[in-house]
């Protein structure tokens, strides 16, 4: 009776070691694997910020560039106006300061996907602000091109009967693209200060 209990009592014990160790095996397995999910998701995080900051600070400096060069153009408005009587229709190369520009994305759609990705862990406030960027820039883009494709590529604007139309048209356009600028530019700013503390 004696050699059964003392079997008992070591086999029980040899089992309770062995699922103790298989229960810290898979414990342990489990915190790996989550330690390596969370590694890969704080690493494509910090390479995906780093990505959209390096654009953001790019395409700031060229919207800040041809943000300046059309300041003529508006600064003009009052002077070009004032020669409407010597204009037989509307010349864009007649406008004070003309720079006619282009519009670099400030976000392109491979920076939209890094942000909204799921293994890509950036704050909400900062992906808020990054998505309302983008629809600004929407906004913008969409300004710019009634100004600079679809105004300046009219045939009305042309006829001679059109002429003050034409220019009042065209400042108001320009007046638009010109706000909206400056509201994607400042906000572009203030991103790039959030995500600079962000990354660093």
């Amino acid at each position: 009776m004696g050699t059964i209990k003392k079997f008992f009592k070591q086999n029980f014990v040899d089992y309770l070691i062995q699922a103790i160790l298989i229960f810290l095996s898979v414990f342990l397995a489990f915190w790996l694997n989550q330690y390596q999910a969370i590694y890969k998701e704080a690493y494509m995080t910090n390479r995906a910020e780093l990505a959209i900051l390096k654009e953001m600070k790019n395409n700031l400096l060229i919207l800040e560039i041809l943000h300046e060069n059309r300041l003529p153009l508006v600064i003009g408005k009052k002077e070009t106006l004032g020669k409407l009587k010597a204009y037989k229709s509307f010349n864009q190369f007649k406008l004070a300061g003309h720079e006619k520009g282009f519009m670099r994305t400030v976000l392109s759609k491979s920076a939209i996907s890094l942000i909204n990705a799921n293994n890509v862990n950036i704050d909400i406030s900062i992906r808020q602000q990054l998505n309302k960027i983008y629809e600004n820039q929407e906004v913008y883009t969409t300004a710019e091109r009634k100004l600079f494709d679809e105004f300046l590529n009219s045939f009305e604007i042309k006829k001679s009967e059109n002429t003050k139309a034409s220019y009042l048209i065209f400042y108001s356009l320009l007046g638009d693209v010109w706000s909206k600028e400056v509201t994607l530019i400042n906000s572009l700013k203030e991103a790039i200060e959030n995500l600079e503390q962000e990354v660093s």
